[in-house]
This record gives C-alpha cells, sequence and structure tokens, in this order.
C-alpha cells in the first residue's frame, strides 16, 4: 500500500488512518492530510532569528500551527485514541508487536535523526522525536509510513533506538479509532478559527512582529532596511550567515526548505485551500473565495523559494536541484551532496554581488502575499460569522 501523508504530524494521521482502512464518508477515499492540516489548526505565518554561541544564525519561517497541532487535529477530527506508555524497551516493543497482532495501526514517537533512512546528520548533537505509523511487520524489520509512497523498512534495533531517545516520549504507542462525523463540521470550523487568530489576533506567545500579517509586513521591512541592527544586511551578511539563512543545512532549514519541504510545497497554501473547499460541505458555507486566494499565494510562496536560492547564484543552482531530488527521495548520498554545495556557495562571490536584489525581491513578494492572504482572512472570517449569526 502506498500512502500520501507527507507532514510528520498530519501526514502520520492521514497514514494511520488510511492504513486502518477508514474512509471519509463524503468522498469514499481516506481522509485527506489537508483536511487534517486544517483541523489541526490550519496555516499560519511566524519569523524568528536564533543565534548561538559557536553555530551560524538560522532563519525559522513557521507556515502552519505549531501550538499543539497533532492533539488539536485528533480532538477537532473528533478521533479517540488510546495511549500505552512504558520507560521499558523490551515492553515497549511488546506493546507495539501486540497492537499489530491485534490488526492495529498503532503510532510510535521516534528521533528522526537517529534513523538511517532519513538521510540527516546523525551523530549531530541534534534530536526531533515525531509520530509515525507502523503499518506491519515484513522479514525482521517494520514497516514505517513516514513519508509518502511505500512504507520505509526498519530494522527492529534501528526503531528501538530511536524510540528511546527523547525521554518524555520514549516508547510510547497510540491507537485511534475513526472520526466521529456527527462532530467534524464543528470540529473543523475550530481549526479555521484558530488559523483566523493566529494571523489576525493578538500573537500566542512574543511580539506581534513575529507573527501574522504583521509579522509578515516586518520581515518584508528588514529584508531591505540597512539601518536596522536585525536586518537581513547586516544580520545576514553574505558568506556563511546568508547562505545558511537561505539554504540552511542538513537537519536544519533555510528559507527555500521552511517553504517547499518542511510540508506541503508552496508554504501549505495549496494545501489548505484544498481543505477550504472540502470542509465547506462539513461546515455548511462555501469557502471557495478564500481557497482561491490561497491557490493563488502558494505560486507566490513558491516564487519567493526560487528568489532565495536565486538561479543568479551559479552554486544555488545545482544545490536546488539537490533540494528537490532529496524532497523525493531523501538519502545520505544526496545529503552528503548538499553538504558539499552548501559549503561551496558559502564562498560564491557572485552571492555578495546578488544578494540586495535578492533581499528587495522577497520583499516585494511577501508584502504582496501579505494583502492579498490579509484579504483572504478577514473574507474567512465575515463568512463564518455571517454563517453563525444565520
Amino acid at each position: 500500500m502506498e500512502f500520501a501523508g507527507r507532514h510528520y504530524e498530519t501526514g502520520t494521521i492521514t497514514n494511520a488512518l488510511q492504513a486502518a482502512g477508514v474512509v471519509n464518508p463524503s468522498t469514499g477515499t481516506p481522509y485527506s492530510e489537508a483536511l487534517i492540516l486544517g483541523a489541526s489548526g490550519g496555516i499560519a505565518f511566524g519569523s524568528f532569528v536564533f543565534e548561538y554561541k559557536g553555530a551560524l544564525p538560522h532563519a525559522s519561517l513557521l507556515f502552519r500551527n505549531t501550538f499543539a497541532p497533532f492533539e488539536r487535529a485528533l480532538d477537532n477530527m473528533a478521533i479517540r485514541r488510546e495511549v500505552r506508555e512504558t520507560v521499558k524497551e523490551e515492553k515497549g516493543d511488546e506493546n507495539l508487536r501486540r497492537a499489530l497482532d491485534e490488526g492495529l495501526i498503532p503510532l510510535v514517537w521516534a528521533d528522526i535523526f537517529s534513523l538511517p533512512h532519513k538521510g540527516l546528520c546523525n551523530g549531530s548533537g541534534m534530536w526531533m522525536a515525531v509520530p509515525m505509523a507502523v503499518v506491519g511487520l515484513s522479514g525482521g524489520d517494520y514497516l514505517v509510513a513516514d513519508r509518502p509512497g511505500l512504507p520505509s523498512r526498519v530494522s527492529v534495533g534501528d526503531l528501538l533506538k530511536a524510540r528511546g531517545v527523547v525521554k518524555k516520549d520514549r516508547f510510547r504507542i497510540a491507537t485511534f479509532e475513526a472520526p466521529d462525523t456527527s462532530r467534524l463540521g464543528e470540529g473543523l470550523r475550530r481549526g479555521i478559527e484558530t488559523s483566523l487568530a493566529l494571523y489576525l489576533d493578538k500573537p500566542p506567545a512574543g511580539s506581534a512582529n513575529n507573527w501574522g500579517i504583521v509579522g509578515m509586513r516586518h520581515l518584508a521591512n528588514l529584508l531591505v532596511d540597512p539601518k536596522n541592527p536585525k536586518g537581513w544586511a547586516r544580520q545576514f551578511e553574505p558568506g556563511p550567515r546568508l547562505v545558511q539563512a537561505l539554504a540552511g543545512f542538513p537537519g536544519q532549514p533555510g528559507v527555500w526548505d521552511w517553504i517547499e519541504t518542511w510540508g506541503f510545497p508552496g508554504a501549505e497554501r495549496g494545501a489548505y485551500a484544498a481543505f477550504l473547499r472540502e470542509a465547506s460541505s462539513w461546515i455548511g458555507v462555501n469557502l471557495s473565495d478564500p481557497a482561491a486566494v490561497f491557490e493563488h499565494t502558494a505560486s507566490i510562496w513558491t516564487a519567493l523559494a526560487d528568489t532565495a536560492l536565486s538561479d543568479s547564484v551559479p552554486e544555488f543552482v545545482d544545490l536546488k536541484a539537490l533540494k528537490v531530488r532529496n524532497r523525493a527521495n531523501p538519502s545520505p548520498e544526496i545529503r552528503d551532496e548538499i553538504i558539499a554545495k552548501i559549503v561551496t556557495a558559502r564562498k560564491s562571490t557572485r552571492l555578495a554581488e546578488a544578494a540586495a536584489d535578492i533581499r528587495q525581491a522577497m520583499s516585494k513578494q511577501l508584502l504582496e502575499i501579505a494583502a492579498l492572504e490579509e484579504g483572504a482572512f478577514l473574507n474567512l472570517r465575515s463568512t463564518l460569522s455571517g454563517c453563525r449569526q444565520a
């Protein structure tokens, strides 16, 4: 069986439901990840810069709700779950095998840096435990639906090691029931309201300049303001610092990666448009107008990602092609090629010449997106408010 889920939270839920044979009664097909993305709190915008002693600064861009999205998706999809926990490795594996023997599709939480097939930098000191659906056993290996396509084969030892890395997630498993469709419409509405609040209302944490429409316009200004000490001209001067912001490093996304690979390409906007169209029938209101806007801004976000790794910088051309290949089929070999290209790009003389034009173009695209998405969210809030009053 091939799976469609992309993101480690929403895609994992999609894959687990598909593997369990659960279908959406309105379509007769498995529940889409787009629907679960909307239920999880939908899209957002956040912009942050982190710099630690001895390391290059990195730019973090958030394009989906990050406040308990996994639990929020399950609650808003009205999915009941059972969780089994233990601190013992042997018991953890026993619980996993028992769930499979019972015909269930268990989820485990495992460190992606410890799994060889993820193609990340094991031994780098980084870790990140994420949920993933275990859909079977084959030849002594577990079959894990953790990306689009066929399940990944993971040895028992590798999965146990990865499951034991993060103390709070150690050896936990969870199993799901099918969504309660009688509660789904209201849950999807709550998911939309979360996204509306993230974009238009008081920020959930920190400064308003980091979040939503305000944050998008603030970042657009930082990209072109040469005097601001937090502006990109000073914080990310050409060389290793700017390459880190734009291209990242394996395990640490850059602008291109946040937009094109963290979830759905185009900063999740195309998927959110699909969610709005699908949710319309569940909520009982036509959401096609804002959906059309997000279909459009998805293409502008992708154009912005391409601007960040501009073809005017020769070293970025091959790097971007490698990232596209790695998005489709990650491997340690491609990872090593990406690392080599990033090291080369850090020494680029052409980047120094193109940096100002890259920042200017990114700023212009951000302002265009901000205007379009603000209008779409205001339309969405007005439509939902009118529907509720009616």
